[in-house]
């Protein structure tokens, strides 16, 4: 289980760990093609070693979360990237695997969009 960051009801935001970035679960996120339709990901495979070399550059222009279930089990990643402090403005980002727990999956969603947009209001002082 991953520390919390931001407690939510349904899904808390947790820190990710070098361990969780070199585990099964982050990178498949993104070589699974129902996950990464859309996305840029999924043009080319991810490895472990890539997934490592991301979380090792993040910097303070990205807060990359782990959203997790009450049980801690991982559900998706939720991010504001491209963080401008002078501008204060960011991207956000969110990535669910709706199978893993179909339960709460959409409505954890849309809770882990609103805890770290407001976290980036809030906190970061972001404007748009």
């Amino acid at each position: 289980m991953l520390d919390v960051f931001i407690e939510g009801e349904l899904v808390d935001l947790a820190t990710p760990t070098e361990d969780f970035a070199a585990g099964d679960i982050w990178y498949n996120w993104f070589n699974n093609k129902n996950i990464n339709k859309y996305l840029e990901q999924g043009l080319f495979p991810n490895t472990r070693d890539s997934q490592i070399n991301f979380f090792n550059s993040m910097g303070v222009d990205r807060l990359a979360l782990v959203v997790q279930n009450k049980k801690g089990l991982p559900l998706g990643i939720v991010s504001l990237s491209s963080i401008n402090f002078q501008k204060r403005s960011c991207d956000f980002a969110l990535v669910i695997d709706s199978l893993a727990d179909i339960k709460i999956a959409g409505l954890g969603a849309l809770e882990a969009s609103a805890l770290i947009i407001e976290h980036g209001f809030s906190m970061l002082d972001m404007k748009r």
